[in-house]
C-alpha cells in the first residue's frame, strides 16, 4: 500500500504520490514575487497552478510545496481542493488511456472507484521536473 494525496482541479480528481509532499497551504498571492515566483521557507520556488495546466475551470485554493526527490528541486503545485489521503494497492491501478497529449503528459493510471468515478494518478516524476 501506498499512500496518495487525493486533490481536485476543476472536475478533474487526482492522486498524488504523498511521499513527495513537503508542506501543503493555504494560498497567499501577497508572497509572489515580481517573476511569480512564490516564497516558501525564505526560498522564491516556481509556481504550477494545475487546474489552469490541465484547462480546467475553478479558483485554486491551496497549495502543496512538492519535492522532486533526487534532483532536489522544489516547485508548489496549486490546486482547487485537497480532498483526503488515500491507500491505495498497487494491484488497484489501471491502464490510463489518455484522451489528450496534455493528459499522457501528466497522468499514468487510474483508479476506479465502486461509486463510479475515476481518479487520475499525476506521473511519477512529476512533469514539470523533466525539463
Amino acid at each position: 500500500m501506498k499512500e496518495y494525496l487525493h486533490l481536485r482541479c476543476g472536475s478533474c480528481e487526482l492522486l498524488m504520490d504523498a511521499a513527495c509532499v513537503e508542506a501543503v497551504d493555504f494560498i497567499n498571492d501577497t508572497q509572489r514575487d515580481s517573476s511569480g515566483r512564490r516564497l516558501w521557507r525564505d526560498e522564491a520556488l516556481p509556481v504550477l497552478d494545475l487546474t489552469v495546466a490541465l484547462g480546467m475551470t475553478g479558483a485554486s485554493r491551496q497549495q502543496i510545496v512538492i519535492s522532486a526527490g533526487e534532483c532536489g528541486r522544489r516547485c508548489i503545485m496549486e490546486v482547487e481542493e485537497i480532498l483526503d489521503l488515500r491507500r491505495v494497492d498497487a494491484s488497484e491501478w489501471r491502464h490510463f488511456a489518455p484522451v489528450t497529449p496534455e493528459a499522457q503528459r501528466f497522468f499514468d493510471g487510474a483508479l476506479s472507484l465502486p461509486d463510479g468515478r475515476c481518479l487520475l494518478r499525476l506521473r511519477q516524476p512529476l512533469p514539470w521536473f523533466q525539463s
